[in-house]
């Protein structure tokens, strides 16, 4: 089982999804290293903001993942097209 699907079981009715902020819990589920980023983890899927610096290690590097730049689309208009259910951010 990858990290990331240990993440995923830990969702359930009183749980919609994880914010990982921490460098740690960000390496641990995406199993990749950058040093600055948020991931969100939601049965809907797996989104993982950065800025431009790191966007292009991280789709080499990232699986699982969707991987956004905050510049593009301002991080906040990300997260807002989370909430409102589209998925595709």
């Amino acid at each position: 089982m990858k990290n990331l699907d240990k993440y995923l079981t830990l969702l359930n009715e009183e749980v919609d999804g994880l914010l990982l902020t921490s460098r740690y819990s960000r390496h641990y589920g995406a199993e990749f290293d950058i040093a600055e980023g948020v991931a969100v983890v939601t049965k809907k899927g797996c989104r993982y903001f950065t800025d431009n610096r790191y966007t292009e290690a991280a789709e080499n590097g990232i699986k699982g993942f969707q991987v956004l730049d905050v510049a593009k689309g301002g991080g906040v208009g990300h997260l807002r097209k989370l909430d409102a259910g589209d998925g595709a951010a």
